[in-house]
């Protein structure tokens, strides 16, 4: 509904990618605002059936929530790859990924392009927003935290590189979890932040720098 109502009517009169970004943090604030006065500034939890059992992997265990998180974390990557590698809608979204205009002049429907892609990109956010609600909990003011996880990681990796973010996503997560264990909780974000303003300063380009393609 956001793409066919808020960002394709904007393109098309000629909005530019830094509009678009300003729009989209302008509507996730209605609806944090939306979900705040509907349900409450108070934390919520999804249950806690799947966090009161454990895993045994034998130098550790993990609550089976974490678990799963992690065996779709790589199902996810693995499918996107072979969806964007192996299938013709794939490789129309990388041709339009590359150049939109190019890829309009050619005859390709983009805005259909673009609209399937938001719809895989929300489904897949959903799955973690759930995933999310059941491992640590949700508060209407928790999307802004996870936004700001998922660009470090594509800075990490390498801007507008599918395996560049996967592996950021992987760094970062390691990073954060290694600070936890050596220092406390509350040191997880300073860890994220100072990987951050270290990456921005020494390889800004991320880490698997592509000038084209995934």
């Amino acid at each position: 509904m956001l793409e066919a109502l808020a960002y394709k009517p904007m393109r098309l009169h000629g909005a530019s990618p830094m509009i678009l970004l300003v729009v989209s943090l302008g509507l996730y604030t209605v609806f944090e605002a939306t979900i705040s006065l509907i349900f409450g500034a108070q934390y919520y939890t999804l249950g806690k059936a799947l966090n009161a059992h454990q895993i045994n992997l034998g130098i550790a265990t993990m609550p089976v929530i974490q678990f799963v998180t992690i065996i779709l974390f790589f199902g996810f990557y693995i499918g996107l790859r072979i969806f964007l590698e192996r299938t013709f809608i794939g490789k129309q979204i990388r041709a339009v990924h590359d150049s939109t205009t190019l890829a309009h002049i050619i005859g390709m429907r983009t805005d259909r392009i673009i609209l399937i892609v938001s719809v895989i990109a929300g489904a897949i956010l959903g799955v973690c927003g759930i995933l999310i609600g059941y491992d640590v909990g949700m508060e209407p003011t928790m999307g802004f935290n996870w936004l700001f996880k998922g660009m470090i990681s594509a800075i990490i990796g390498g801007m507008r590189n599918l395996k560049g973010a996967f592996w950021g996503a992987l760094f970062l997560a390691f990073s954060e979890n290694i600070a936890v264990w050596i220092f406390a909780s509350e040191w997880r974000d300073l860890i994220s932040f100072i990987i951050f303003i270290g990456f921005l300063y020494v390889r800004p380009q991320g880490i698997f720098q592509k000038k084209v393609g995934f």
